[in-house]
């Protein structure tokens, strides 16, 4: 099981929005067959620079966009994280993995 961070900015403060995760791709680090399991995904926030997930869906197809619904993005640094289920595993190896974040 593994988890990894990738932080982003909101450069704009006018009003609070929302944002969206889709995990483009996700294969095999030996030899980059894809795979068509489910992985976890989710927003966060920087607490001494450790990514503090707050949204998530532990179960995210691929290709999926995944929305948030509480506009919570102002102007400030925030984290995505991709990370296997604890409670159903699905990463049997080392993956490679393409996101897409959109903010609104």
């Amino acid at each position: 099981m593994g988890t990894a961070s990738h932080n982003f900015t909101v450069t704009y403060s006018a009003a609070a929005t929302n944002a969206s995760i889709t995990v483009t791709s996700l294969a095999t680090v030996a030899d980059q067959t894809p795979q068509a399991i489910t992985i976890g995904v989710g927003f966060g926030y920087l607490n001494l620079g450790v990514c503090t997930v707050v949204l998530s869906n532990p179960a995210a197809p691929i290709g999926t966009e995944l929305p948030t619904t509480t506009a919570p993005f102002q102007g400030a640094t925030y984290c995505v994280q991709i990370f296997d289920n604890q409670a159903s595993p699905t990463v049997t190896e080392p993956l490679t993995y393409t996101l897409t974040v959109k903010h609104y």
